[in-house]
């Protein structure tokens, strides 16, 4: 069987604890961590679904920006096209994760 006895006793600095079992410890975490497996290991899909779909608009949203701003470099961008840019310039800014 095995036990766990105190460092102390081992290297007789006068440590008096008894010698104990692992079996009881070791029974007690696995029951809390069973017991409390889901408040330990919380369920994240629907955090990541929503973070995805964030990562989604954001990245609809710069693809955006560079055609824009890729208009405007070529010399055929209008000031419709610059105030559509800062639009989604602000969209951008305004997700949050």
């Amino acid at each position: 069987m095995a036990t766990h006895t105190c460092y102390g006793k081992i290297r007789h600095l006068g440590c008096t604890a008894p010698t104990i079992r692992y079996e009881p410890i070791e029974g007690f975490f696995l029951t809390t961590i069973v017991k409390n497996a889901e408040r330990l290991f919380a369920d994240t899909k629907k955090d990541n679904t929503k973070l995805l779909a964030l990562r989604g608009v954001v990245g609809e949203l710069e693809n955006k920006i560079n055609h824009i701003t890729s208009l405007v470099l070529g010399g055929k961008g209008t000031k419709a096209l610059v105030e559509a840019q800062g639009n989604q310039n602000a969209r951008c800014d305004d997700v949050t994760f």
